[in-house]
C-alpha cells in the first residue's frame, strides 16, 4: 500500500530532524523541495535547472553542463538518506529513495529495518569461507571533556567502507563500556581479520586524529596515519565526512592497505581460490602488471568457478573484466574477448545492476566498441555508486584521455592516483598520452619509463615515439629491438592495436608520426 501524503511529510520531518540534516541546510532544502513538488503533482518540473535556481540560488543563466553543483549535491543527498536509513531511520515506516538518473523521489514502505543498525554482522551472516571481515572500533576521545563529538564517526566509516565489495564490515558496539583489549579474543568472537581503531584530541578549533589498522591474524599494526582537521562552527558532520574520506580509501580501496596485506597469501594459492573475496582481490592484483600468464590463469580459474556458481555476479564481472583487458592490451587470454566480455557482463548486469564494478566494465566495453554516449553514461553512473573509489576514478580518467577528453580525464586520473596506496601500471599509459598530446615529449618519454607492462607494447611505443619527436636516434635502437621481440608483426598490426585504445585520431596520428620519425613504419 502506497503511503499517503501526510505520512510522507511526517517521514520527511523525521529525516530533517536528524543530526546530519540539521547540520546541512542545503541538503534539507533540496529534500524538502523535491518531495513537496512531487506531492503537489509537479514531478515533471523537477530538473537540474529548477533545483539550481529555486533551491541553490543560481541565476537564470545557470548552465548545468558547466556547473555540476546539482549533480554533486544530489549524490551527497542520496548518500545522506541511505546513511539515515542505516542508522536513526532503520525502523521508520516509510523509505524515501532518489533513483540514479533522476531527482524525483520515490516512496515505499520501509522493509529494510533491522535491530542491528545495519552494521553488526550476526554469526549466520558471516561465512569465513566467503568473506573477509573488517571490524571498526569506536575512536577514543583523549580530550577528557565528555563531549559527544564524532559520535557518528564509526557509522560514517562503516558506511563508506561498505561501498567496496572487497570485504564485510562489522561495527563493534561498546554499549557504554570499553571493548575488550584482547584482540585475539576479538578476532575469535567477531570473525574479523582486520581491526580499525583510532583516537582524537580537541585543541581549540583543531581535531588531532590518530588511526591505525591491525591485522588480527598476526597481531601486527599494518598502517597508521596522523592528521589534523580544522573545526568550523559547531557542526561535526563535515568533519566526520572528511575523516572517513581520508581513512577509507587508504585502507579499503581496491589498492588499499587491506588488499596489499593479503597479496602474499593469494600468491601462495596460485589462483586456485575457494572464496569470492580471493577472486576479487586477485582481479585487482593482476592488473598491476597485466602479465599474460597471470591474466590467462585467473580467467581460467574464474570460468571454472562460474560453472558451479552460474548466478554469481561477482565472478561473471571478473571474467568480463579480464576479457576486456585481454582485448585492450592484446594479451590473448581468451578467444573472441569482446564477445566473451559482453556475454558475461550482460548476465552480471541482470543480477546486480547497481554494482559499481558491473557498470564500469560495461562502460569500458562501450568505449572499446566506439559508443561514446553510452560509455559516458555508464561510467558516470558507476562512479556515483561509490565516489570514494580511487580505482574507478582512475579508470574513467584513463578512458576519457584516450577518447580525447584530456583535461577532464587528467583530473579524474590524478584524483585516482593521489588517493591510491598503489595503482596499476597501465594508468601510466594515459599519463604518457596526456603529455604526448600536449607536445611535452620529454615528459611523455619519462612517463613511458614508468609503464611496467612487459607483455604489452605500450611502454616501447611511447618511448620510441617520444624519442623520435626528440630526435634522439641513438636511444631508439634498443627500444625498437625490444618492441620487435614482443610484437614481431607490429609494423603490420600496430595500427589496429593502437586504435583499440586511442579513439582520438589526433593523438593516434601524432603517435604514428613519432614512430615514423624514429624509423618505424606502421601499415
Amino acid at each position: 500500500m502506497k503511503p499517503s501524503s501526510s505520512e510522507i511529510e511526517d517521514q520527511v520531518n523525521l529525516i530533517l530532524e536528524s543530526r546530519d540534516f540539521q547540520a546541512s541546510s542545503k541538503l534539507s532544502e533540496f529534500l524538502r523541495f523535491i518531495v513537496s513538488e512531487t506531492l503537489n503533482g509537479n514531478s515533471e518540473q523537477i530538473k537540474g535547472y529548477t533545483i539550481a535556481t529555486k533551491v541553490l540560488g543560481r541565476g537564470d543563466d545557470f548552465d548545468q553542463s558547466k556547473d555540476p553543483i546539482v549533480r554533486i549535491l544530489a549524490g551527497r543527498l542520496r548518500r545522506a538518506i541511505e546513511y539515515y536509513y542505516h542508522t536513526d531511520g532503520k525502523d521508520d515506516p516509510i523509505h524515501i529513495n532518489i533513483p540514479l538518473g533522476s531527482y524525483v523521489p520515490e516512496f515505499e514502505p520501509n522493509k529494510n529495518g533491522s535491530d542491528n543498525n545495519g552494521f553488526d554482522i550476526s554469526d549466520d551472516e558471516i561465512s569465513q569461507k566467503q568473506k573477509l571481515v573488517v571490524a571498526v572500533r569506536p575512536f577514543k576521545d583523549l580530550s577528557n571533556n565528555n563531549d559527544t563529538i564524532l559520535n557518528s564517526l564509526v557509522k560514517n566509516i562503516v558506511f563508506e567502507l561498505s561501498r567496496f565489495r572487497l570485504f564485510e564490515i562489522s561495527a563493534l558496539k561498546t554499549n557504554g563500556s570499553i571493548i575488550e583489549d584482547n584482540v585475539y579474543e576479538l578476532y575469535r568472537k567477531n570473525g574479523a581479520r582486520f581491526l580499525l581503531e583510532g583516537s582524537f584530541r580537541r585543541e581549540r578549533n583543531i581535531l588531532k586524529i590518530f588511526t591505525e589498522m591491525i591485522d588480527l591474524k598476526s597481531n601486527e599494526v599494518i598502517w597508521v596515519d596522523k592528521f589534523d582537521i580544522k573545526i568550523k562552527g559547531n557542526s561535526y558532520f563535515n568533519v566526520e565526512e572528511e575523516i572517513a574520506g581520508r581513512v577509507v580509501p587508504a585502507i579499503g580501496s581496491e589498492y588499499g592497505i587491506i588488499s596489499k596485506s593479503i597479496e602474499s597469501e593469494l600468491n601462495r594459492k596460485n589462483y586456485e581460490y575457494d572464496n569470492d573475496y580471493e577472486f576479487i582481490h586477485s582481479f585487482y592484483s593482476v592488473q598491476l602488471g597485466l602479465e599474460k600468464k597471470e591474466v590467462r590463469t585467473l580467467l581460467s580459474s574464474t570460468e571454472r568457478a562460474i560453472k558451479t556458481k552460474k548466478d554469481n555476479g561477482l565472478l561473471l564481472t571478473i571474467a568480463a573484466g579480464l576479457s576486456v583487458f585481454s582485448y585492450a592490451f592484446d594479451l590473448n587470454a581468451v578467444k573472441e574477448p569482446l564477445d566473451n566480455a559482453f556475454e558475461h557482463i550482460t548476465r552480471a548486469f541482470k543480477l546486480e545492476p547497481d554494482n559499481q564494478m558491473v557498470r564500469v566494465i560495461r562502460a569500458a566495453l562501450y568505449f572499446l566498441t566506439g559508443n561514446q554516449k553510452l560509455f559516458i553514461e555508464e561510467a558516470e553512473t558507476g562512479l556515483s555508486l561509490n565516489p570514494s573509489s580511487p580505482y574507478y576514478s582512475g579508470i574513467y580518467g584513463f578512458l576519457l584521455i584516450h577518447s580525447g577528453e584530456y583535461e577532464k580525464g587528467i583530473k579524474y586520473l590524478n584524483s585516482g592516483i593521489k588517493r591510491s596506496y598503489n595503482y596499476p601500471s597501465w594508468w601510466n599509459i594515459a599519463l604518457a598520452a596526456y603529455y604526448y598530446r600536449n607536445k611535452e615529449y620529454e615528459n611523455a618519454y619519462n612517463e613511458s619509463l614508468n609503464i611496467n607492462l612487459p607483455d604489452t607494447s605500450w611502454s616501447s611505443v611511447y618511448t620510441i615515439a617520444s624519442l623520435g619527436k626528440l630526435k634522439r636516434k641513438e636511444e631508439i635502437k634498443k627500444e625498437i629491438t625490444h618492441l620487435k621481440k614482443i610484437r614481431p608483426s607490429f609494423n603490420k598490426t600496430g595500427n589496429e592495436l593502437l586504435s583499440r585504445l586511442i579513439l582520438d585520431n589526433n593523438l593516434l596520428n601524432d603517435l604514428k608520426d613519432g614512430l615514423k620519425k624514429a624509423g618505424m613504419k606502421i601499415l
